[in-house]
């Protein structure tokens, strides 16, 4: 049932030049190493928290508990860093950039997995590891050529992050990721 649901995630929004500035270096790469889906640049995120399905109801309880979690988390500073994979070595299943961040980030990733598992959300157990997707999904039998990652420098770019967002996902649009609200941090 939950596979017939919409699915969900909370995650920090790209100002406008960080989203420019990763889609101009998965341009470079494009064509160079070789993943099926490059998503689109508006759909670029730092993600928080995935939900999977859930109802409108549980959705409605969910903004409450973001909301009241956030309130008083301050804004934190960002930074673009690099870019690396995850997956096997020759043929990652993820090609991602990097983010440098203070402590804040990761206390607010913590305070919005604690209002997710508050209202029934089953949250991912691996440490948390802030990236922005630039591929995924390795396509064809050759391997990577890690000195093209090594190639493609990453400007560093900073920025403040003053909100997250509940997007809803719609798999067969593109961009693919509907923003529905938005929290505020330090808005206590």
């Amino acid at each position: 049932m939950a596979d017939s649901m919409p699915h969900y995630f909370i995650a920090v929004p790209l100002p406008e030049p960080v989203r420019e500035a990763l889609a101009q270096k998965a341009e470079l790469l494009n064509g160079k190493v070789h993943y099926k889906q490059w998503p689109h640049p508006q759909d670029y995120h730092i993600t928080l928290a995935f939900l999977g399905g859930a109802g409108f109801q549980k959705i409605n309880e969910l903004k409450g508990a973001v909301e009241s979690a956030v309130k008083d988390c301050e804004p934190c500073e960002l930074m673009l860093n690099g870019v690396g994979t995850f997956g096997k070595k020759d043929q990652p299943r993820v090609l991602w950039a990097g983010v440098s961040a203070d402590q804040k980030l990761y206390d607010l990733q913590q305070k919005v997995n604690d209002a997710c598992r508050s209202v029934g959300f089953e949250m991912d157990k691996r440490p948390y590891k802030p990236h922005i997707t630039l591929a995924k999904k390795w396509a064809g039998e050759e391997k990577l050529d890690r000195e093209i990652l090594e190639r493609v420098a990453m400007a560093p770019l900073t920025w403040e992050v003053n909100g997250i967002v509940l997007f809803q996902i719609h798999p067969r649009r593109m961009p693919k990721y509907q923003p529905l609200r938005i929290f505020s941090l330090g808005a206590g």
